[in-house]
Order: C-alpha cells, then sequence, then structure tokens
C-alpha cells in the first residue's frame, strides 16, 4: 500500500512537471517530499508553511545561536534521519522558499555565511530539485528572515 501510494504521488509529480515543462516550485517540490515521510504539511507557499511551522507543535524551530543559524544542529538531525526543513519568510506579500536539510553529505564552508552549512534538497526558480550548498538556495543577505525547522515526531 505504502509503495502504491508513494508511486502515485511520484506520478502526480512528474506528470505536473511534464505537462508544464517545468519544475514544480519550492513549497510544492517539499510538500510531496513530506507527504512521502507521511508528514503532512498545507497547501501554501514558502511563506505559508514557514508560518505553519512555526505555529504547529509537530514542528521544532532550531534556535539560534548568537543570532545566526544553528546549521550544526539542523544537519545533525537530518544526519540521523529526522525531517528537518529551511525556511526564508519574506514576511511580505511575496513567496519566500523552502526547502529539505540533506543529511546524506558532509557540511561545507560557506563564504557567505561565514560557517559550515548543510546541504539542501530543494527547486529555485523553475530549475529542476537538486541537492545543493544551502548558500546555493538562500541568500547569506537573507539570514535574519531564515529558520530551521526539525519534525518532533519519530
Amino acid at each position: 500500500m505504502r509503495k502504491t501510494l508513494l508511486l502515485l504521488c511520484m506520478a502526480a509529480l512528474l506528470s505536473a512537471c511534464a505537462s508544464t515543462g517545468s519544475a514544480p516550485s519550492c513549497n510544492l517540490y517539499v510538500i510531496s517530499l513530506m507527504k512521502q515521510k507521511h508528514i503532512y504539511l498545507p497547501q501554501a507557499n514558502a511563506n505559508g508553511l514557514d508560518n505553519y511551522l512555526k505555529n504547529s507543535k509537530d514542528w521544532i524551530k532550531v534556535p539560534r545561536i548568537n543570532g545566526k543559524l544553528d546549521h550544526q544542529s539542523a544537519y545533525l538531525a537530518a544526519k540521523t534521519g529526522r525531517a528537518t526543513i529551511a525556511t526564508y519568510n519574506t514576511g511580505s506579500g511575496r513567496s519566500g522558499h523552502i526547502a529539505e536539510v540533506y543529511g546524506k553529505k558532509r557540511m561545507q564552508w560557506s563564504m557567505g555565511f561565514n560557517a559550515l552549512v548543510p546541504y539542501v534538497d530543494g527547486t529555485v526558480n523553475g530549475r529542476r530539485p537538486e541537492i545543493s550548498l544551502i548558500s546555493q538556495q538562500f541568500q547569506p543577505s537573507k539570514e535574519k528572515k531564515m529558520n530551521y525547522y526539525i519534525y518532533n515526531k519519530k
């Protein structure tokens, strides 16, 4: 049953991509990734998803260290198999960005964030989904409006 549901979800996602000729937006891609893990996320843009995660009892917002994102905690959670999401909320009508933290690759130095940062799995500006350093999907200058969330259930 699980495999059938997963195949149907993937087929729908691929069909949507094929029919439009472009990759899904970041929010739809992350919603699909979480659905594969049987984790509910509402249909919303990246800002709406950030607001949902912030207010959900099922997700823990990773506290900052001296005002900076705690990349290490987010990476370690993802590395141990916990669903971990990175968000950027514009705070306005324009949608931000969202991606899943990828714990299967070691963290790398980012000059923009001036820190070791994790890889994330996401899609940006209509490109196909890819696993890349967070600094390639999120602008370091937006760090103050970014958050990490870790799923609180096993």
